[in-house]
């Protein structure tokens, strides 16, 4: 028997982590839980080291409970005077709150917001709340609707090519399959989902997936598989804020250990979860932790205790109306009062978990059931009914059986996917790591390149002005060594023109030589053409005339 995968949506991420496939009491699996190999003391350590982690966590999540109710209220204030997209904002959004706690709630105002995205034509809402309805359906028992609408998701989230849509369609396809035992199309699907998630870095959304993944190995027995899928999930568990996915998780893990033996750590994960569920008015949680206790107290043979779990399990889920539930309780309330002798209790209680079982189609409580019953018309009598119940019993085991090793057979090709998808994801890891390398470098490129060519901008700034300063700087030292040289053109002509003679000469008063630097005495005329440009031209003054050609002057005169 098992309660299966829960997996609510919500307006960012579509999706919440889900709950356990729990299984459920007869004497015959009774006594293959007590055959349960000792735990070693490294799973001893992994054990406390797993405990303070859950406890660190449930620490921080119990504060979110009391935020949470009232959110759901005050979006429940809201609603009657909301309209247009504001309406369709607060039933999206009540959906999102509701559906892992009153799933038939959350379908009526998933059903009215489907309206909405409809007569908008948008796509993308319509995909949410499918899937949406799907995890609603597979908690109400409904599992043909849930794989129906989850198809419908996936076709819509394919022809948009949103792979966050696609991923979630397939998470919910998958938790339908586990509720109907078709465990390896369900690990298919979270394997897909978790590849997608994985490639888009959704870290709350691979938390779920992880768990998943670890519900469908749980399903199958391999119990040590599941625990390390969720140890996983738990380390990646503290990236979100979400209170019944730590609910959930306590769940999941207790239940693993439940089947692995470890009874102390069974009720320690479970209790806790009972506690954050009771403080967060999560009337889902509380049921299916006082399912799991009562499993529990039923595998240590202390039926009364068992007894008391169950009934308030069942009244719970009797709340929500989620057939599988009120299914698999009734299987383990009636082998409880079968182990005390209660014998009118448990044939009432579990011809009803018969009744129901058949209806909603879960072929391990049905079995479950008729092999009880055999038993105990086997005990009371007439034999013919428990001849009857028997043999609905083995037609029952070989249909399941049947089932289970047509997954046997499908498990080997899983594995085989699951390495090959596990070699996808690394090399999708390092193909990222790589990719965010290459980014660093080009990005670091960039910055240095834009450096550069802003140093280069500047220099060549630099230099246009050191250029243009020097040429004027050239041209003003032309223009005034043009008027230098004007100048001294001018000058020298005006030396040229005026060259004198200066100081003290020695001259001789009778013949007028003059004395020359070297102390020889020479004639006036050449002194002077040797020191100047002046030139000389003889005549006679009228008075040597007269002293020396007094004839030829008297002529002069007479004429």
């Amino acid at each position: 028997m098992y309660l299966g995968l829960l997996m609510p949506f919500s307006i960012s991420t579509i999706i919440q982590l889900t709950g356990i496939a729990a299984v459920g009491l007869t004497p015959q699996r009774r006594r293959t839980a007590s055959g349960t190999s000792p735990h070693t003391e490294e799973h001893r350590m992994q054990g406390r080291k797993i405990i303070g982690l859950i406890f660190l966590l449930s620490f921080f999540f119990s504060s979110a409970c009391a935020a949470q109710t009232s959110q759901i209220d005050s979006l429940r204030h809201i609603l009657p005077a909301a309209k247009g997209d504001t309406r369709f904002a607060v039933l999206f959004a009540l959906a999102n709150k509701l559906e892992g706690i009153y799933p038939k709630e959350a379908l009526a105002f998933g059903a009215e917001a489907m309206i909405f995205a409809v007569q908008k034509g948008n796509k993308k809402s319509e995909a949410t709340l499918l899937a949406s309805a799907s995890f609603c359906y597979s908690s109400l028992g409904d599992f043909d609707q849930a794989i129906q609408c989850s198809t419908k998701s996936l076709t819509l989230g394919e022809q948009l090519g949103d792979k966050k849509l696609i991923a979630s369609a397939r998470s919910t396809l998958g938790t339908a399959y586990v509720y109907i035992g078709q465990f390896s199309k369900a690990l298919e699907c979270h394997l897909e989902a978790l590849r997608l998630r994985e490639e888009l870095g959704l870290e709350g959304a691979i938390v779920i997936s992880l768990n998943n993944i670890g519900i469908v190995y749980h399903n199958i027995g391999q119990y040590d598989k599941a625990i390390e899928y969720y140890k996983k999930a738990l380390t990646r568990l503290g990236a979100t804020t979400d209170t019944l996915q730590m609910i959930r998780f306590l769940h999941n893990i207790g239940f693993a250990e439940l089947k692995r033996g470890n009874y102390e750590r069974a009720e320690t994960f479970h209790t806790e979860a009972l506690r954050l569920a009771e403080k967060s008015r999560y009337v889902g949680g509380m049921a299916y932790s006082h399912f799991n206790l009562g499993v529990m107290y039923a595998e240590k043979k202390n039926y009364v205790l068992s007894v008391h779990h169950m009934r308030y399990a069942l009244d719970a889920y009797r709340t929500l109306d989620q057939k599988p539930g009120i299914a698999q309780t009734l299987v383990g309330l009636g082998t409880a009062y079968y182990e005390l002798g209660q014998n009118d209790k448990a044939k009432q209680v579990l011809l009803q978990a018969a009744a129901l079982s058949r209806k909603i189609h879960t072929p391990r409580e049905l079995m479950m059931s008729y092999e009880t019953l055999a038993s105990l018309y086997d005990r009371t009598g007439p034999t013919a009914m428990a001849y009857e119940y028997f043999r609905l019993y083995s037609a029952a085991k070989d249909s399941l059986f049947n089932t289970i090793e047509g997954n046997k057979i499908a498990e080997i090709s899983m594995n085989l996917e699951v390495l090959k998808n596990e070699r996808e994801m690394e090399a999708l890891k390092q193909a990222k790591t790589l990719s965010d390398l290459t980014l660093d470098k080009r990005r670091y490129q960039l910055n240095l390149l834009t450096l550069g060519i802003v140093s280069l901008s500047l220099i060549i700034l630099l230099l246009y002005w050191y250029i243009r300063t020097t040429k004027k700087s050239r041209r003003a030292a032309e223009r005034k060594n043009v008027e230098l040289e004007h100048l001294n053109a001018e000058l020298q002509e005006r030396i040229g023109e005026i060259r004198t003679l200066s100081g003290l000469l020695p001259i001789c008063s009778n013949c007028k030589k003059i004395r020359n630097d070297s102390g020889y005495w020479e004639q006036l005329e050449g002194y002077i053409l040797q020191h100047s440009d002046a030139t000389f031209s003889h005549g006679i003054c009228p008075d040597c005339m007269q002293e020396l050609y007094p004839d030829l002057n008297r002529n002069r005169n007479a004429r």
